[in-house]
Order: structure tokens, then sequence, then C-alpha cells
């Protein structure tokens, strides 16, 4: 009993160390923590108590899904990130033209290898032509930082490829975004 306790009480003092959250002292009967944090330098709660009314919202309902067990939440400042949704999908996409381009190596890459590589959903052995179109997508995700979903399509993408190689491109694009 002892032992979880001063566990969960040392893991709460790492999180808030790391993350700059401030505990509260009572940590030990809140049913409910919610981590509220922004992006895109923005957020839609600007303070801790504008968001109470939906965590008082989220708690009845979470109240009655529990038989009434969940009736404690505390609200912690997650902060604000200065990067958004199209930054991290660009990330993303960057992580999977290098698992593509190194032969979809390592974890969580050798499965989606071994799962899909007789059905052309993923590109196995590239040809030439479709690693020069990696590289130039790769190349405009770290220019761009947006994801190719919101922004490698019409005129930025005919910068990068060039149109001699456009019905490769058609296979390359479905295969891996």
């Amino acid at each position: 009993m002892w032992l979880s306790f001063i566990a969960k009480i040392f893991g709460l003092l790492v999180l808030s160390v790391m993350s700059g959250i401030t505990l509260a002292a009572d940590t030990e009967k809140t049913d409910i923590a919610f981590l509220l944090r922004g992006y895109n330098d923005t957020t839609l709660y600007p303070t801790l108590e504008s968001f109470r009314p939906e965590a008082a919202l989220a708690l009845a309902g979470l109240s009655e899904l529990s038989f009434g067990k969940a009736s404690t939440f505390e609200i912690f400042d997650g902060g604000v990130d200065v990067n958004g949704a199209d930054y991290y999908s660009s990330e993303i996409d960057i992580e999977a033209i290098d698992a593509a381009l190194s032969g979809w190596v390592g974890e969580p890459w050798s499965y989606y290898l071994e799962r899909d590589k007789d059905t052309g959903l993923i590109l196995v052995d590239p040809a030439d032509e479709e690693v020069a179109v990696l590289q130039s997508l790769r190349a405009w995700l770290l220019e761009n930082r947006i994801g190719a979903i919101s922004g490698w399509q019409g005129s930025a993408r005919d910068v990068y490829i060039d149109p001699s190689n456009a019905q490769r491109y058609a296979s390359v694009n479905h295969g891996l975004v």
C-alpha cells in the first residue's frame, strides 16, 4: 500500500519536473485528470478556470458511466506548443519515407512490411524513379513543414517531380501516403 503510494507520488513529481506542470497536493483522491495543451501557438482555453465547465460536464458523464465512482477531477496546464498538426504530420511523413527508403526495418515498420508486402499498399524494393520521388517529397516536407496530404499536390508537387515521372508518382503516392 505505502509502496504504491510512494511510487505514485514519485511518478507525479517526475512528471511535474519534466513537463513543468503544477500538481495539487491531494492527487491521491483525484479520479480524473485533464491535461490542457494548446497547439499552433494558441489555445481554446486561455486559463484552467475557463475549462472548468467542460470538465464538470465530462465528469458528470463519466460519473454516470462509472456508477458514481468518478466524482473528482483536476485540471493541469500542459502549455502551448508553437507547432500544430501540419508540422507533426510532416514529421510522421518523413518517418514513413525514411522507413520506405531503408526497407521497412525495425518496429513498427517491419510489421507493415510483413503485413502489406504482397498487397501493393507499400513500396517494396522501390525503383530508382520511386526513390527519387520519395527523396523529393522528403525535401519538400523538410522545407515546408506541413504534411504531404496538406500541401504536396498540384504545382508544389510539380516543382519537385520531373513531369516524365508523373505516372510513377501516382503509384508512389498511393503506396506511401
